[in-house]
């Protein structure tokens, strides 16, 4: 008799989640290739502006943020402390849009970051050595 019930529960629990995940599916809005690379363009000409709050409003809540082998956080309070390390880090940052790629609601994009890194922030824990910092970076 327990285990009928236990398996009652769970199919209803299953159900309910099934039903939350339709309910957020419908209710989200989907965005076009060209639109998720214009967001992207825009989250880049943020940073360039140093408006992290800008920066990070153009995430969904849970949008990953990841830079390959480097970086992997979650918005907005992962994307937040990442890119205001990165603007304290590197005040004079620019982040050059080489290209992107885009498949329907994704957009992959190569950026060129150049700037002093000389603080007075620290980033990832490390102080700043002062050094120029140019590179390519997919994202």
């Amino acid at each position: 008799m327990a285990d009928r019930e236990s398996a009652t529960e769970a199919s209803a629990k299953v159900q309910e989640v099934a039903a939350n995940m339709q309910q957020i599916a419908s209710t989200r809005k989907r965005i076009s290739g060209s639109k998720a690379e214009a967001v992207a363009r825009r989250y880049f000409a943020a940073i360039d502006a140093r408006d992290l709050e800008t920066a990070v409003s153009l995430w969904a809540p849970g949008g990953r943020e990841n830079v390959r082998g480097r970086v992997d956080v979650r918005a907005p309070e992962g994307v937040r402390d990442f890119i205001g390390e990165l603007i304290a880090g590197v005040p004079d940052l620019s982040m050059e849009v080489v290209s992107t790629t885009t498949e329907k609601e994704r957009c992959g994009v190569a950026v060129a970051p150049d700037g002093d890194v000389r603080g007075p922030g620290h980033i990832g824990g490390v102080a700043p050595p002062g050094a120029r910092w140019r590179s390519r970076a997919s994202i």
